[in-house]
């Protein structure tokens, strides 16, 4: 028999239920976050398994991979040995000289081309690298928000339809993500503004943003496609959408996905298809 209080899952409200014993994490938890917590069990496996044949898949590419570098070099290493023996060969004729050494000069010419493309595809590594450790270094300011009034680093209602924080004081924040979370900057423009909190540029007379510049990213909340049913793209497919009635109207582009697999149990490419289209949207 189901016990008879709150349900332990953090998302979930604080009303009476009827209450499981989930046996992934062996807390007591409702009928719905029950078969949400074995929803997460059975895609945390698929993933694995996923994983563990992709990861199969790219290791027999490496060891062909492997295996023609041999066969290379087998090659280049048999040029070289037959070189040298028309070099120890007063009778060799100039058409066999002449040929090897065309062979090697291109043998050569080969290699320092793949070098060089090795050398660009290092540099782009090491540029995308460069990238995300500024972005891993945005995430490392922590402060007071100054977007505490209007017209702050020169952002106003009026212009950009922004949200101020209320006029007092807050612990220290992670400022890049309140930027985008709280306030739905673009990150274009929470990095700008991380710049000058950075260089305690004053925001009172500091002017970071022009009158027509549309700095809030309109799609980081979007409304869940089967709010009222507002979706029209799912008609030809709704043999594969178990239609709930959704309790989130607007979610946060980044968590529809998860949404959409959890509590209307779409498929994984229709999922993908449905946030594809918001983000073609945003751009």
């Amino acid at each position: 028999m189901p016990e008879i209080g709150s349900c332990t899952d953090i998302t979930c409200d604080n009303e009476i239920k009827e209450l499981y014993e989930c046996h992934c994490c062996l807390r007591l938890v409702c009928l719905y976050h029950l078969n949400e917590h074995v929803e997460i069990t059975k895609q945390n496996k698929q993933q694995l398994d996923d994983l563990r044949n992709e990861l199969n898949t790219v290791i027999n590419t490496l060891q062909l991979i492997v295996e023609e570098k041999f066969l290379t070099i087998e090659r280049e290493q048999n040029l070289i040995e037959q070189a040298k023996t028309f070099l120890d060969i007063s009778s060799t004729s100039i058409d066999d000289l002449q040929r090897v050494f065309e062979q090697i000069n291109q043998t050569i010419a080969s290699n320092r081309s793949g070098k060089k493309n090795k050398l660009y595809n290092h540099d782009q590594h090491v540029n995308e690298e460069e990238e995300e450790r500024k972005r891993t270094s945005y995430r490392k300011i922590f402060g007071e928000c100054p977007l505490t009034f209007n017209g702050a680093y020169g952002l106003t209602k009026a212009n950009h339809s922004i949200k101020f924080c209320e006029h007092r004081k807050y612990n220290r924040i992670e400022l890049y993500g309140h930027f985008i979370s709280k306030h739905e900057l673009k990150e274009v423009y929470a990095k700008r503004l991380i710049r000058a909190v950075a260089d305690n540029q004053d925001p009172w007379i500091t002017k970071l943003f022009d009158e027509n510049e549309n700095v809030i990213d309109h799609f980081y909340k979007v409304s869940c496609p089967l709010f009222n049913e507002q979706i029209n793209s799912l008609r030809s497919t709704r043999q594969n959408v178990v239609t709930v009635p959704c309790r989130c109207r607007l979610i946060p582009l980044k968590s529809l996905k998860r949404h959409l697999l959890l509590n209307h149990k779409v498929s994984n490419p229709l999922a993908q298809k449905l946030v594809d289209a918001f983000k073609e949207q945003r751009t």
